[in-house]
């Protein structure tokens, strides 16, 4: 039994199986081409046939170009390979669909009933990063030799060319697709090589590659110095070009989201410094609520038990935006319940007092309590809810604490806080407020019911 995986395919695939084959080559695995492998004079299909019976794979590459073909080799290979399929035990993968551009597979019989459609299959053209990902882990370890050192200069030589190609052509987000690949299956070791592409004079695509040194986690630990001074950088142009925008009255989203690339990158490798350059963003960038809890928390949340000192001592002395931001994201980063509820509380204080951050404040007070991540944070954020059902001053806010509370689907403990402060608001002296808490019970007890 041989070590390879017989690859079929038609020749207008060509450029794609290339493709694939080099990604696959890259992994170590041992490939049988017929362009490579038959030699001049050889008996093709006694070559052929012997090689797809040796194998310990078929690769069958299926795509429209192969189904628009009356006649092709590939038939041929096909039948060959069903025929060693049937003789083979069911246990384990060894015929391996492919498909590289929309179509369906074949539906050939393969004994038993079944036919090739009942395979599972690896769609390529959908997600080739993800597909590649699956077609590795099935195939057998023994056509995957351990990448020496031979295989770990072609890496690296290939990992430079791509990244030179990103610095010097115009198709850079190719480049990047390939370097991601690199860097799911080598991490650390092509480092050098995504510091290379770091340098590219666009600021998309060094956001990019940061995402990608994150992906490696915290054996990009080297890569942090560079990362801090091109994060830096960013942003402090970017934060020119916003105060500019903003003189002008020019409309447009003031969030940076490149430079919250580079907050998500250090915080994935497990940098605390990450935190310092959140801090710095959220005083010079317009981040809504829902993109901190979206986006950027949930990578901050992979710093563990941190210190949070930073963000408490820039805390003190923000603006009322930037309060409101830093005493959203400590409520959800620290430890303990007294803190958590702390900066909850924090954030209705900031509703309260400072009518420019106003509706951003009840944002993030329902953003808190719909959370399903901590629990503590949701009944803090409920609690104050209910407060301002009781006891706003401006009927407009009860009516609106009403009405999200209404849309927002809450659940559990939250959702039982929640109504009992909207049954007390159906005695509410303005009639607004009354009705828009009688529709909140109406839908939420609904809702409820019909689950």
């Amino acid at each position: 039994m041989g070590n390879h995986a017989f690859v079929s395919y038609v020749r207008e695939d060509r450029h794609l199986v290339e493709r694939l084959c080099r990604d696959l080559e890259s992994n170590g695995v041992s490939l049988w081409l017929d362009r490579e492998k038959l030699m001049p004079g050889a008996r093709w299909q006694t070559a052929i046939r012997h090689a797809i019976a040796e194998g310990a794979h078929f690769i069958c590459c299926f795509s429209e170009n192969y189904l628009c073909r009356e006649r092709t080799y590939m038939n041929e290979e096909l039948l060959l390979a069903i025929d060693e399929l049937r003789t083979r035990q069911p246990e384990g993968a060894w015929f391996l669909p492919v498909i590289l551009t929309p179509c369906e597979i074949p539906d050939r019989p393969i004994g038993g009933g079944a036919t090739l459609r009942d395979l599972q299959y690896v769609d390529l053209h959908t997600d080739w990063n993800g597909g590649l990902k699956r077609l590795i882990n099935a195939i057998n370890p023994i056509c995957r030799a351990a990448p020496d050192d031979t295989v770990r200069l072609k890496v690296r030589e290939r990992a430079r060319k791509i990244a030179e190609d990103v610095l010097n052509s115009g198709d850079t987000w190719r480049g990047i697709r390939e370097l991601s690949i690199y860097a799911d299956l080598y991490g650390a070791e092509i480092l050098p090589e995504l510091l290379l592409a770091l340098d590219s004079t666009n600021r998309s695509v060094k956001a990019a590659v940061a995402e990608l040194l994150g992906k490696i986690g915290p054996d990009a630990h080297s890569a942090v110095p560079r990362l801090i001074s091109e994060a830096r950088d960013h942003c402090k142009t970017w934060a020119e070009e916003a105060r500019l925008r903003r003189s002008r009255n020019v409309p447009g989203n003031y969030c940076d989201e490149d430079a919250v690339a580079f907050v998500r990158a250090l915080a994935a490798i497990r940098d605390q410094r990450s935190l310092a350059l959140f801090a710095e963003l959220a005083e010079i960038t317009d981040i809504s609520v829902y993109y901190l809890d979206s986006i950027l928390i949930p990578a901050l949340r992979q710093l563990g038990p941190s210190n949070s000192s930073v963000l408490r001592s820039r805390y003190l002395l923000a603006a009322p935006a930037v309060k409101l931001r830093l005493a959203f994201a400590l409520a959800q980063l620290s430890e303990s319940r007294q803190d958590k509820e702390h900066f909850v509380a924090e954030i209705m204080v900031i509703f309260r007092n400072r009518p420019e951050v106003m509706a951003d404040s009840l944002e993030a007070l329902f953003v808190l309590a719909y959370t399903k991540v901590d629990g503590q944070v949701a009944l803090a954020a409920a609690s104050q809810i209910t407060s301002l059902l009781k006891d706003s001053a401006d009927p407009i806010w009860r009516e609106k604490a009403a009405h999200v509370i209404a849309t927002q689907g809450f659940g559990g403990q939250v959702k039982e806080i929640l109504l009992r402060a909207l049954n007390e608001a159906e005695s509410d002296p303005n009639p607004e407020v009354r009705r828009a808490s009688y529709e909140a019970i109406r839908r939420i007890t609904a809702d409820y019911d019909s689950y």
